[in-house]
């Protein structure tokens, strides 16, 4: 008899069909079957009855033919039962005059499955450059059906599409309607690929989102149009009489934080580190910028194009 054995029914499988073995009978009258579906085992709670049900051994006039009976019957429900709940079931022939007893109560489970689409990366994609080693990695969170409990987002990050050797693993909540997460460690100037899937209960799980997503992670080059605006109206010049010597030390600093490859000192003052390019261009980038701004006089941005001035530059 099926379903039974505590069997595990879809609720979208519905209608649910039942199957059993075909009753026999030396009666004269032709038999139908009876069944009862409840919710509990002794039948107290019907959740569904079905008095007249045809053999499939019957002849064309309506009796069952007990010289060939079917070697099974089946019998589908009508009628949707409710979701997530254990049914019992049983089946008994008849003729009108004469009733056999009812067979084993088999049990199943109508359950509602759990369904987690794949999510969707939103940040940092298509060769996408990132301007942190700890960038926020964003997807669209996934659509959820079922009693789905626990959900988790595991992401993978990698140097490669086959993620054999992980840099980073990260396992997060669901944020919403979008979901995101920061690696940390990511190195400047590197390929990265990466991806994600959702689980819940850490038994239900989805196919990963597209693994060869590459990712580069690298810091945008600092603007020196953008940076001396900064440092001028911060410093005030020219109006504060801030020499220009300093104002373009002061662009350089800023120029090294917003740029690792930037060397800390434009002068010939101090030990340059390895990989420093002593330049005279470095300066007059800058210096050229000043003048675009009408901040420098021609006397000072004469200065800095001697052969003295040294950049530490990552260029």
């Amino acid at each position: 008899m099926e379903p039974g054995g505590g069997q595990l029914v879809r609720t979208d499988e519905q209608p649910v069909t039942l199957t059993f073995a075909a009753a026999t009978s030396n009666s004269e009258r032709p038999f139908w079957y009876e069944i009862e579906i409840g919710s509990d085992p002794n039948s107290v709670d019907i959740v569904h009855t079905s008095s007249r049900i045809i053999p499939l051994s019957a002849t064309q006039s309506g009796r069952a033919s007990q010289d060939t009976p079917s070697a099974g019957e089946t019998y589908t429900v009508p009628e949707t039962l409710t979701a997530d709940r254990v049914y019992y079931w049983h089946v008994r022939a008849t003729d009108g005059a004469n009733t056999g007893p009812y067979s084993e109560t088999p049990q199943f489970k109508l359950f509602t499955p759990i369904t987690i689409a794949t999510p969707c990366p939103t940040f940092p994609v298509d060769n996408e450059f990132a301007g942190s080693q700890r960038p926020s990695f964003k997807v669209n969170s996934s659509k959820i059906t079922g009693p789905a409990t626990n959900i988790k987002y595991r992401f993978e990050v990698a140097r490669n599409g086959r993620f054999a050797n992980l840099t980073t693993v990260l396992a997060v909540g669901p944020g919403g309607g979008k979901t995101s997460t920061i690696p940390g460690g990511l190195e400047w100037n590197t390929r990265y690929k990466w991806r994600v899937r959702a689980s819940a209960g850490g038994r239900v799980k989805v196919r990963w989102t597209a693994p060869s997503l590459p990712r580069r992670r690298s810091r945008r080059r600092p603007n020196h149009f953008e940076v001396v605006q900064q440092v001028a109206a911060e410093t005030g010049y020219l109006q504060s009489g801030i020499h220009v010597t300093n104002f373009v030390q002061i662009v350089a600093e800023r120029l090294a934080q917003e740029d690792p490859n930037w060397g800390r000192r434009i002068n010939d003052t101090g030990p340059l580190g390895n990989g420093t390019v002593a330049i005279r261009s470095t300066a007059r980038t800058i210096i050229r910028t000043v003048s675009s701004l009408s901040l420098a006089r021609q006397a000072q941005t004469q200065r800095f194009t001697g052969a003295s001035t040294v950049a530490s530059a990552g260029f």
